[in-house]
């Protein structure tokens, strides 16, 4: 062969291996980059990163921000993520740390109490439903927040699943104790949100609450001062209007002191957050109080349970 045609051959050789490398290259390409699944070995689940937006669990490694399922391995920011004016919609009413508590959210609230509290808005003045919305406002949004931005500066990223499963099944009981309450709130523009923030508040007080009693459970000392001081109100009424009252036994109220004591120590805790965290209102505020003003009246339900009273001034 001459040299020629030895060249000429070599020539040709490496322009069919450059085609035959085109055209492998064009086969791959598309699947490049485009979302392949990266197998988690005999269980077969996708491990890909994700934003999981929804109400059920993600894939393990997924950022759930909203759901409350998140599957196990998750980091979940649904709960402490600070608010947003768009989250609920309406006006800020009031921030506390990177918070903001809307319009929108106390009005979703707001239905949510009335109905618990067995009231209506028609059936309020406009004074007392706004007086009830601002009670709404400080002791279940503002306080919500408070005790969210304190747990967080613990290191807690969210509710736990059982913790969340614990807000769903407060949810259902209430249904279940009021058949008509689910078309009721839907009618009056409670959604799903509002509910979820509702009862995971009902969640994060208990938790705030047994932490507090836990660092510094009521002593019998405590008990037994509390009982001196207010000792006269601890009598018993004889049907004899001429008998002297007769003096109730400390154990036979200790139970109840004990709560009151508790109530105390948890109102303290809260008010240090106030001073600690802070809370803006950007709503007219009562010059003595520095929070929106509510009426001399109590609105709760006959039960006491989940009730809201308005503070007396």
């Amino acid at each position: 062969m001459t040299k020629q045609k030895m060249i000429l051959l070599i020539v040709i050789l490496a322009v069919a291996v450059v085609a035959v490398a085109l055209l492998l290259f064009t086969k791959v390409l598309p699947n490049i980059g485009g979302g392949t699944e990266i197998q988690s070995g005999a269980s077969g689940g996708s491990q890909e990163t994700a934003t999981d937006s929804g109400s059920g669990g993600g894939a393990i490694g997924n950022i759930n921000t909203a759901g409350t399922g998140a599957a196990t391995g998750d980091v979940d920011t649904a709960s402490t993520a600070p608010l947003t004016k768009n989250d609920f919609g309406g006006e800020v009413l009031a921030t506390v740390a990177d918070a903001e508590i809307t319009q929108g959210l106390v009005d979703g609230l707001t239905e949510i109490h009335l109905l618990v509290n067995d009231e209506t808005a028609a059936g309020m003045s406009a004074e007392q439903l706004a007086s009830f919305k601002n009670e709404v406002l400080i002791y279940y949004g503002v306080e919500n927040e408070l005790i969210k931005a304190h747990f967080a500066k613990e290191g807690m990223t969210g509710l736990t699943d059982e913790q969340k499963q614990e807000a769903q099944d407060e949810l259902a009981a209430f249904y279940a104790d009021v058949p008509t309450a689910e078309q009721t709130l839907k009618d009056a523009g409670v959604t799903q949100a509002h509910l979820d923030y509702y009862f995971e508040e009902y969640v994060y007080y208990n938790l705030f609450w047994n932490e507090v009693i836990a660092a510094s459970p009521v002593t019998d000392a405590e008990v037994q001062a509390y009982y001196d001081e207010y000792k006269e109100f601890y009598v018993e009424e004889s049907e004899d209007e001429d008998a002297e009252p007769v003096q109730i036994a400390l154990d036979a109220v200790r139970e109840e002191i004990v709560t009151d004591l508790e109530d105390e120590k948890v109102y303290n805790a809260l008010e240090a957050l106030r001073t600690e965290i802070g809370v803006t209102y950007l709503v007219p505020t009562d010059p003595e109080t520095g929070e929106p003003p509510l009426l001399e009246e109590e609105l709760s339900d006959e039960d006491g349970e989940l009730e809201i009273e308005l503070e007396e001034e």
